[in-house]
């Protein structure tokens, strides 16, 4: 399986991901909360749990299993991961074109402080919102243009010092 409908899009986060994920798996980064994940053949469906975070797929994708629930999320997705619950997931890549994405841990302070600082939308409260622990979505742009932000930030150590947190509250927030 393989999303390929933004691999286009995604050719900068590539250019990105790809100097700091050397070999599969995940792989820290100068950023506390950040790493790089890289898988360069499939991975089979098998039991897993991530912590509250948001993980970006640049190229390749992904399955995850909730319950009856099936999300998809590869080139073009994110999976948001609201609660740290057992779930499984399938990865497909190769050593061609080998999975490629960066995982982000939600900060719950800096989350409260920017719900806090966008207040509540008469329109938005008035709709009924179920809470989901686990969610795919689409990389739009904004999106994207954060991510790729952050990512350009971790190659340079000064930039990463001074501006890594701030690039980090960007993403949450478009997110």
């Amino acid at each position: 399986m393989q999303l390929t409908r933004h691999l286009d899009a995604n050719a900068t986060l590539v250019s990105l991901i790809e100097p700091l994920a050397l070999r599969d798996g995940y792989s820290p980064t100068g950023l506390p909360g950040v790493q790089v994940l890289r898988a360069s053949c499939d991975v089979a469906r098998g039991p897993h749990i991530y912590e509250p975070s948001l993980m970006i797929i640049a190229q390749g994708s992904k399955l995850a299993f909730l319950g009856p629930r099936t999300m998809e999320y590869g080139a073009g997705h994110y999976l948001i991961q609201a609660l740290p619950v057992p779930f499984e997931c399938e990865t497909f890549a190769s050593e061609d074109l080998p999975l490629l994405g960066v995982a982000i841990s939600i900060d719950r302070g800096v989350l409260g402080e920017l719900v806090l600082a966008m207040g509540l939308d008469p329109e938005r409260s008035s709709v009924a919102q179920t809470p989901e622990s686990m969610t795919s979505a689409v990389l739009d742009d904004e999106m994207r243009q954060a991510v790729e932000r952050l990512l350009r930030c971790l190659h340079d150590p000064l930039e990463c010092r001074i501006m890594g947190r701030a690039r980090l509250r960007e993403v949450l927030f478009a997110a």
